[in-house]
C-alpha cells in the first residue's frame, strides 16, 4: 500500500475509481492519491514520490503514452509509522537534531531525515513549511484536526531485538543393522 507525497493541487472526497477517473480526465494531473479510511482523492500536477501509507491508501502517476495510471514501487532508505492528521507531542528541542527547516514539501522533510543517521523521527508541517528532525522517538503522537496530510509525525520503528530461534537439530540418521550371521558348528 502506498501513499502519494508532493504538492496536492485539490482534493474531494468520492470513490477509488472515481479519484483515478478524475486525474484521467484532467491533462495536468500526474499523479493520483487515495485514502480509503475517508474516502479522500488527491490530485497532483507535479511529480511525487511514494512512500508506504495506511491500510487502504492508494498512489499511481500518470503514464504519458497510453494514459493510463501505474503504481510505483519506490521506497525511502528508512521505514517510518505513520498516519496522516498527527503531531509528535512534547518536542524536547535539546534533544532535537537542531535541524528546524523550511521545508515545501514532506518529501523534502523525510529526505532530510533519511539522510541523517540519527534521525528517529520527523515532525512535517505542512501547512507552515516547517520539518523538525529528532534523533529520539516521541512518546506520544495525538491527531490534529486537519483532514489530509499537511501534518505528520512521522516515527522509525524500534528494530526488532528479538533472538531469532535457531532451526533445531534433526534427529539422527539411523544407520543400517549389520546383517549377521550364524553358523552352528556340531
Amino acid at each position: 500500500l502506498k501513499r502519494c507525497v508532493g504538492e496536492r493541487v485539490s482534493s474531494l472526497t468520492t470513490s477509488k475509481k472515481k479519484c483515478k477517473d478524475k486525474c484521467l480526465a484532467n491533462d495536468d494531473c500526474v499523479a493520483v492519491g487515495y485514502l480509503k479510511k475517508n474516502k479522500k482523492c488527491f490530485v497532483y500536477h507535479s511529480e511525487v514520490t511514494m512512500r508506504d501509507g495506511p491500510e487502504g491508501s492508494f498512489c499511481a502517476t500518470v503514464v504519458t503514452t497510453g494514459g493510463e495510471l501505474v503504481e510505483d514501487p519506490e521506497t525511502p532508505s528508512k521505514k517510518y509509522d505513520f498516519e496522516p492528521n498527527t503531531k509528535c507531542d512534547a518536542i524536547n528541542f535539546d534533544r532535537a537534531k537542531s535541524h528546524v527547516g523550511t521545508y515545501k514539501t514532506m518529501t523534502e522533510c523525510q529526505t532530510k531525515c533519511d539522510q541523517a543517521k540519527a534521525c528517529k523521527s520527523y515532525m512535517w508541517n505542512g501547512k507552515a513549511e516547517k520539518c523538525i528532525i529528532l534523533k529520539y522517538r516521541p512518546k506520544d503522537i495525538s491527531a490534529t484536526k486537519d483532514d489530509d496530510f499537511d501534518r505528520v509525525c512521522a516515527v522509525v520503528p524500534k528494530p526488532d531485538t528479538t533472538p531469532k530461534t535457531p532451526n533445531p537439530t534433526a534427529a539422527p540418521t539411523p544407520s543400517p543393522t549389520p546383517k549377521v550371521e550364524c553358523t552352528l558348528v556340531a
